[in-house]
């Protein structure tokens, strides 16, 4: 039942709803992932913060493809960005690349989209979740991810700071 209803097809079941309790919990749960995420590697160094970079990169890569997966095995084919990457907040994908493996003015232009681009916009939508909410339910894959895609841009921003 759990497996079920986690990967179940658009519409199989009825979507929470925006500013409700589940999504206060996915904020709060969110917020509490950040904090503990950012509580054990404030006192990277340089090259470990690179790593993570790396990491979170390939992690949100991951993420992206299991996402076309979903919606290619579930019909959700409606625009290109069902498949294909191509919104807001799939630009730390690239330029989590540019951040993490690139040299000089690449590698610059990654840092500074991950820190204003990444906080933003994973604020944004964790905040106001408006491409899941109202669409799929609070705990299935498709809102998981996204949450777990915008936390990883909010604490990618934050860590660089730091």
């Amino acid at each position: 039942m759990f497996m079920e209803k986690f990967f179940a097809k658009r519409g199989t079941y009825p979507g929470y709803e925006m500013y409700s309790m589940d999504h206060l919990k996915l904020v709060v749960a969110s917020a509490i992932l950040i904090t503990i995420a950012l509580m054990f590697s404030c006192r990277m160094k340089r090259k470990s913060v690179l790593k993570t970079i790396r990491y979170a990169t390939v992690a949100m890569w991951v993420l992206e493809i299991g996402k076309i997966a979903f919606n290619l095995w579930s019909g959700n084919v409606k625009s290109l960005n069902s498949y294909i990457p191509f919104y807001f907040c799939s630009m730390p994908l690239y330029f989590g690349l540019f951040a993490g493996f690139g040299k000089n003015t690449v590698k610059r232009i990654g840092d500074v989209f991950l820190i204003v681009g990444g906080i933003i916009g994973g604020l944004v939508y964790i905040m106001s979740p408006s491409t899941t909410a109202g669409t799929y339910p609070a705990f299935h894959f498709i809102t998981v991810r996204s949450f777990i895609h915008h936390g990883i841009m909010v604490y990618l921003g934050i860590l660089m700071i730091i």
